[in-house]
């Protein structure tokens, strides 16, 4: 489990001005308390800030904002997955790094591809191959704890050289 630090606490207070003029309804359920509520945005952006164990509920945009913020806090929008589930499995559900496209960064090679092997990481968990889902995650965690790094995580990797060291290590 993650802990906040203070630098990123201040991050959140200061980020909340956006929740709270965006003027967004979110519905947070506590898990520890299973406690359910409507919170505005800035409200929901303090829980998830202080609470990494809270799970929220929002609107596709809304829950884009604080996946977005949530990715930044921990260093860059290159690295968290994302995904829009449906627990009862009527309809399909979709996974996607929180980055999306990237279209800005197409063909320069710095795009870091560690969101979209996280998320792929993710699916395969949500399909039941949690056995798979493991492996993909070690792999992203030992190219990681080398240091490997895209420029945006202050690396001079480029995004060849990271998906490289996932594969490789996937090989072994």
């Amino acid at each position: 489990m993650r802990r906040t630090t203070k630098c990123a606490r201040h991050f959140i207070q200061a980020i909340c001005m956006i929740g709270l003029l965006i003027g967004a309804n979110i519905g947070v359920l506590e898990a520890a308390e299973l406690r359910a509520g409507i919170w505005s945005g800035g409200a929901a952006i303090g829980f998830l800030g202080s609470t990494p164990d809270g799970t929220a509920f929002a609107t596709n945009l809304h829950a884009d904002i604080l996946s977005d913020l949530a990715a930044a806090l921990s260093g860059s929008l290159g690295i968290a997955p994302t995904a829009n589930l449906n627990p009862e499995r009527e309809f399909p559900s979709m996974f996607e790094p929180i980055h999306g496209s990237a279209f800005d960064i197409t063909g320069k090679g710095i795009a870091n591809p560690i969101a979209t092997f996280w998320t792929a990481a993710m699916m395969l968990e949500h399909l039941g191959e949690a056995r798979s889902a493991a492996r993909l995650m070690r792999a992203i965690e030992a190219v990681t704890a080398k240091r490997i790094f895209t420029p945006d995580l202050g690396g001079d990797a480029n995004t060849a050289d990271v998906t490289r060291a996932v594969c490789n290590f996937l090989r072994q």
